[in-house]
């Protein structure tokens, strides 16, 4: 995703996902509009758009690649990574314009573990009633990303050592709860845990740059979302599916997957057309073999005079 000067990737194997592109407010999203801060008065431009990713499998790892032509030495930006909505009360510098900054995982409270990013099986839970009155009170800094989303909040950046506030936070796999909004987030965030040793200042709870302002100068999203959903709403189309994609979708598993995203208002002639789409797709009649016509010509020498002869077979 480029907006402006920043950028935002999700990597699997190190490479980054297809992107996929629809008009705000197509779909509903978790999340409010990517926007930029741009020129000398900081004029808040909206991306038109919401940017879409396909998950290639349950179980796989992932990282996330970002940066801005905003960046140098002299004027540092800080990224912040929010996955689902949590983070790990980290930032990320960023003092070059052109190698980006990547992150695989987030760092547990005590700081001893690396918690990697994982694509997983969504954990359901019942819908929490409405309160007006909780919401108020709640910090609107807290707000940040949302399900179903890899968001990444840039701010102005300075060089500055103090001392940092420890901070209470859990990095389970946040529960979905169940309403029509989330009906496509079937797969969320978990995190892998592994011993890992953390950086001196962040073991010392020291930083060594702080925000200029509170607010930050771009916010970008990208939102995942499991592949027959993609196809359902039109982002996918049964012939176009990516490569990586390919070998990794079996519509004989997931033909009930597809069936389950289509709205049950539809109507006949839209319904008959999706499923004409999903059949497209039956990968099980697929052969790695390619049947290759080949023309293989033979010249037969003769004792006798005259041209030699030549003879032409195909064969599969």
């Amino acid at each position: 995703m480029y907006l402006d000067g920043y950028t935002l990737e999700v990597l699997v194997n190190n490479r980054p996902l297809q992107e996929y592109h629809e008009p705000v407010g197509t779909n509903p999203t978790t999340t409010g509009t990517s926007y930029a801060l741009v020129g000398p008065s900081l004029i808040k431009h909206e991306c038109p758009e919401d940017i879409y990713v396909a998950v290639p499998e349950v179980g796989a790892r992932f990282s996330v690649r970002f940066s801005t032509r905003m960046a140098s030495c002299s004027t540092p930006i800080m990224g912040e990574i929010f996955l689902d909505g949590k983070n790990d009360y980290t930032n990320t510098n960023i003092s070059d314009p052109i190698i980006p900054a990547i992150r695989d995982g987030f760092w547990n409270e005590s700081r001893d573990k690396m918690a990697y990013f994982k694509f997983s099986r969504s954990m359901w839970s019942n819908p929490k009633p409405h309160n007006n009155a909780s919401n108020k009170n709640k910090d609107p800094k807290e707000n940040r990303g949302g399900l179903g989303a890899v968001s990444l909040y840039f701010y102005r950046g300075k060089y500055q050592i103090q001392s940092v506030v420890s901070k209470k936070f859990s990095l389970e796999q946040t529960a979905v709860p169940e309403h029509k909004s989330n009906k496509g987030i079937e797969i969320s965030i978990s995190f892998d845990p592994e011993p890992a040793e953390a950086p001196p200042n962040l073991k010392n709870k020291v930083a060594t740059m702080a925000r200029m302002e509170n607010e930050p100068i771009a916010v970008l999203h990208i939102h995942y979302r499991p592949i027959p959903w993609m196809i359902v709403h039109g982002l996918i189309t049964s012939n176009r599916i990516p490569r990586n994609l390919l070998r990794r979708f079996d519509v004989a598993s997931e033909q009930h997957a597809v069936q389950k995203y289509i709205p049950s208002t539809l109507n006949p002639v839209k319904q008959e057309v999706i499923n004409q789409e999903i059949e497209v797709i039956d990968l099980t009649s697929m052969s790695h073999k390619r049947k290759l016509n080949l023309e293989i010509i033979e010249i037969l020498s003769s004792d006798d005079e005259g041209p030699p002869q030549k003879i032409v077979k195909t064969e599969q």
